[in-house]
């Protein structure tokens, strides 16, 4: 007899839900405090553009790849704080 792990899963499901409301994008005026340099703003609105676009994952991917090679080690380091968990 298989085992049943639908109440496991709705656990894991509301913790996950809980954690991802806690998440919230940062502001235009928190970027802008990271990166008060226009080019470092530049450079990451090329990247928000790219990953809010309707292309697919792989376009995407190719895109980004692109444009993060570019980055100004300052944008790159404001990036990480937000993409990488548990460097903020």
């Amino acid at each position: 007899m298989p085992y049943d792990f639908g109440t496991e899963a709705e656990l894991t499901d509301s913790q996950l839900a809980g954690e991802l409301a806690k998440l919230s994008p940062p502001t235009k005026e928190q970027l802008q405090a990271l990166l008060p340099s226009l080019e470092d703003q530049g450079c990451l609105d090329q990247i928000l553009t790219v990953v809010n676009s309707a292309a697919s994952s792989n376009q995407k991917a190719s895109r980004l790849l692109g444009t993060i090679a570019e980055l100004t080690p300052a944008a790159k380091a404001a990036l990480t704080k937000f993409l990488v968990p548990g460097s903020a």
